[in-house]
């Protein structure tokens, strides 16, 4: 079991005298429990994110400012604790929704994405490959930069990853 809290801040300078500072907060927890060979997981996690009123265009090209983003999360997942292989391979599902608040007609706009992954792990988290899935729901018609007609977008990622 671990828990995690932290906080940023940071500054983004458009020049001309105009910057906006950005303030986030996020508290998560994760659980996992070694049964014999498979170690399933449950990650829970809140990420909170001031916007200093960041002009903003929304989809039908107004201007507004970002008050707010709150974003929740869920993951389950299993690891397969013997090697096949080169490594050890796992799966999980992840939930996560947010709610950007903005200062405009709009109001809010609250993206979902639902994400399957494959991870295969070589050396832990210190070199892996995951095939990943994302279903994105933008939750306004014509907010998915890629398709103007629509509010959903599927993607199919294949992520190399090596720490030194």
């Amino acid at each position: 079991m671990s828990l995690g809290v932290a906080y940023a801040s940071s500054k983004l300078d458009l020049g001309g005298g105009t910057s906006f500072t950005f303030k986030s907060w996020t508290v998560d927890a994760n659980y996992e429990q070694k049964f014999g060979v498979f170690v399933p997981k449950v990650e829970l996690g809140y990420v909170y994110t001031d916007g200093d009123d960041l002009p903003l265009k929304d989809s039908n090209g107004n201007t507004g400012k970002l008050d707010k983003v709150k974003t929740y999360y869920i993951s389950l997942g299993v690891l397969y604790d013997q090697k096949l292989f080169l490594g050890k391979v796992g799966a999980y599902i992840k939930n996560q929704k947010t709610k950007a608040e903005l200062n405009n007609p709009d109001g809010s706009v609250e993206p979902s994405v639902w994400t399957v992954a494959i991870p295969y792990y070589l050396a832990d988290q210190n070199a892996k490959v995951v095939l990943q899935w994302n279903h994105y729901d933008y939750d306004v018609n014509g907010m998915d930069p890629r398709n103007s007609n629509d509010d959903t977008n599927d993607d199919i990622t294949l992520a190399f990853q090596v720490q030194f």
